[in-house]
């Protein structure tokens, strides 16, 4: 598992590598150092290498200010670290930057679990004061804990604590890490106290009815400053939320996740539905976004607040990737094709 937060870094950086260097053997070359299983890169990079393969990752991947730590996933290297890694540990069968061509099977999934608003943006508030940021992350953690069991799963959190990070950064993120699906999880509001269900959405530039419009347009208000990057590829972003491939895998996505969701809660089934996300529309890769259910209803506030129902709506996530994961392998949906490096 891979867990995605903001930190300052560099010092965090310092005290981890000067920890690996005296408390192990080194072994230095032009541009990085190995201490026994580990390889630590110039720029701060470690990387573990157990029985011939990269394991594990800490250290400085992401633009700005965000670190990364845990389990090895491609994606968060670019050519020249993946370079340094093959030159560092030649007896390291992992270590060669992978290579897949359209419509190859890969053997690991990419998840990116997105637990919506963070920090000073609380999201929904019910009507006792329980928060949407916290009941999503608790919910998120599980799915992190229960996803990151299986053994071909790799999962990567936009964020682990009550963090700020903005809309596009949370896009950039996944479209780093090279993610082969990203799943956004909210929970809903409204006026009325009588409302209530549980809801999956995935991209559409036209709303597909009122309320998946009415949604959108509140999970989009939450923005913040603008992430480093998202405005130089809109263009980009605009041209690949087109892809009729990525669309009809979030829709099937949307479909197995929503299945399972609607008989993990005694909430009624609001089904599946469209609506132009910021989180969704930038995402190079499957994308949906969850509302577990609406913190305005007294009674869905309290039942989500269960620790129980918590790690049933988890499970339910996690059976609906898996069952979406299985269709892949059959090729029966699709995984983005990994580029290999950046």
């Amino acid at each position: 598992m891979v867990s995605v937060s903001r930190s300052a870094g560099i010092l965090t950086t310092i005290i981890i590598v000067g920890f690996f260097l005296l408390t192990s053997e080194v072994y230095a070359g032009p541009a990085e150092k190995r201490t026994g299983s580990w390889f630590i890169g110039a720029d701060g990079l470690v990387v573990g290498v157990f029985g011939k393969k990269p394991r594990s990752l800490w250290g400085p991947g992401l633009p700005g200010e965000v670190n990364f730590k845990g389990s090895f996933v491609p994606g968060f290297l670019s050519a020249a670290q993946w370079s340094a890694l093959a030159a560092s540990c030649p007896d390291c069968d992992g270590c060669r930057v992978p290579v897949r061509g359209p419509g190859a099977i890969q053997d690991r999934l990419v998840v990116v679990i997105d637990p919506g608003h963070g920090g000073s943006q609380r999201g929904a508030v019910g009507v006792t004061g329980v928060k949407e940021k916290d009941i999503v992350l608790r919910v998120a953690r599980r799915v992190r804990r229960m996803l990151g069991n299986a053994e071909d799963v790799d999962v990567v959190m936009t964020r682990l604590e009550d963090d700020e990070i903005t809309l596009e950064e949370r896009v950039e993120m996944a479209n780093l890490v090279q993610a082969d699906l990203f799943v956004s999880i909210h929970a809903n509001s409204f006026s009325s106290p009588a409302l209530g269900g549980v809801e999956t959405f995935f991209h559409s530039i036209e709303a597909s009815g009122e309320e998946a419009s009415r949604v959108a347009s509140c999970e989009n208000a939450t923005r913040g400053k603008k992430g480093r990057g998202a405005a130089d590829a809109l263009s980009l972003i605009l041209q690949d939320m087109q892809s009729a491939e990525k669309l009809r895998d979030s829709s099937r996505l949307a479909h197995l996740v929503q299945e399972q969701l609607a008989g993990a809660v005694p909430f009624e089934n609001r089904g599946v539905m469209q609506a132009d996300f910021t989180v969704l529309r930038g995402t190079r890769m499957p994308s949906i976004l969850v509302e577990l259910g609406f913190l305005s209803n007294p009674k869905e506030e309290q039942t989500l607040g269960d620790a129980l129902i918590q790690e049933k709506i988890a499970n339910a996530i996690r059976e609906g990737v898996l069952l979406y994961w299985e269709l892949a392998k059959r090729k029966q949906v699709s995984v983005p094709p990994k580029a290999g490096a950046r």
